[in-house]
């Protein structure tokens, strides 16, 4: 992904603040990409409104490895089948700043639905 103009988000990119720790709606979006035909999520990307528009613009996470083990020690336990393997989760230098990638992949038939806390959740188009 270029990282000097982001794309906006869609129903494959979906950008996350989480500065200093994994927010809920993580595992919620990992799920929804599962789901569907998966997904690129991106940490340290904050939303900001000018005249209701929406701009990303990057904040960067705190403490990347930290972020990550909160992540790795959850996943199994969050979410019912985990498909993010650690080729698909990657820590990134943008300007200055450090985001972290996480590509989910799409389930496989079988593994469907994948669930986030026993709920279901499937990522409607925007």
């Amino acid at each position: 992904m270029n990282y000097s103009t982001l794309p906006d988000e869609n129903q494959y990119i979906e950008y996350k603040k989480n500065r200093t720790r994994l927010s809920r709606d993580v595992w919620e979006s990992i799920a929804a990409f599962a789901n569907t035909e998966g997904g690129i999520i991106v940490l340290g990307i904050e939303e900001k409104k000018l005249d209701d528009k929406s701009q990303f613009i990057v904040s960067g996470v705190i403490n990347p490895h930290k972020i990550l083990d909160e992540f790795w020690s959850n996943a199994d336990e969050i979410l019912n089948v985990n498909t993010i393997q650690n080729k698909d989760v990657r820590i990134i230098n943008v300007e200055s700043n450090t985001v972290i990638e996480i590509t989910v992949p799409e389930a496989k038939v079988n593994q469907k639905p994948i669930r986030a806390n026993g709920t279901p959740y499937i990522k409607k188009e925007l």
